[in-house]
């Protein structure tokens, strides 16, 4: 419970104070004041979660499951949260008249515009899943007991409101981020609360995204 705390304060004091103060003083631009933040607090999260991470990876090497089926589901679910976000966009646009997609940018599309190829990718597919995932899966549904369902229920939709705010610049924007959350938390709930499953899809979810927006321009608005 006291290293979930931890990573927690942590998470938000760097995400917005840090990332801010790098802004304010012009140090870097907003893409690589993401990138040393996430990488600042990749180092942070193995040091709070270092024993835990290699315990889970073992359990995670154990599991029944052989790694082809895991990589299966992971495209499939990978598949399913990208399908569900586009049905919603043209759905809420279809009735609604507005758009759900992010105001500016999407963190993705940021990362494609600003960011140089190396650096995207390991923000992408290292540091941010990993962070995100100790923060707001391992931290806030991993600290529950396995046996209190109500209360495994709980956190579980807190770490799905959490994880969507910290996403979002407009209400609207709920929307498009509450797929991923939910997928995201399915997944890590499937493979018995292991972070290293729902790193792993979210990481692939994130190198499709970006894959999609760079090279087709049918996704670029995204």
């Amino acid at each position: 419970m006291a290293r979930a705390s931890i990573l927690i304060v942590l998470f938000y004091l760097m995400h917005y104070s840090g990332r801010q103060l790098l802004l304010d003083y012009g140090v870097v631009s907003s893409p690589w004041a993401s990138f040393i933040v996430y990488a600042a607090l990749f180092v942070v999260s193995l040091i709070v979660y270092g024993k835990h991470l290699l315990t889970e990876w073992t359990r995670f090497r154990k599991r029944k499951k052989k790694i082809w089926n895991f990589f299966l589901e992971v495209f499939l679910f990978s598949l399913l949260s990208i399908a569900i976000t586009v049905a919603l966009y043209f759905t809420i646009s279809g009735i609604f008249s507005i758009s759900i997609l992010p105001g500016g940018q999407s963190a993705v599309r940021q990362v494609v515009s600003n960011l140089p190829t190396i650096p995207g990718i390991l923000l992408l597919a290292v540091s941010a899943p990993f962070v995100l995932e100790l923060t707001f899966r391992e931290s806030i549904i991993g600290v529950s007991e396995r046996s209190r369902k109500f209360r495994l229920f709980l956190t579980s939709l807190i770490s799905v409101v959490a994880f969507v705010f910290i996403q979002i610049s407009r209400p609207r924007e709920f929307w498009f981020y509450l797929p991923l959350a939910v997928i995201l938390t399915a997944f890590y709930r499937r493979y018995d609360r292991n972070v290293w499953a729902s790193a792993t899809l979210y990481a692939f979810i994130n190198v499709i995204s970006y894959l999609l927006i760079r090279f087709v321009p049918a996704f670029s608005s995204f």
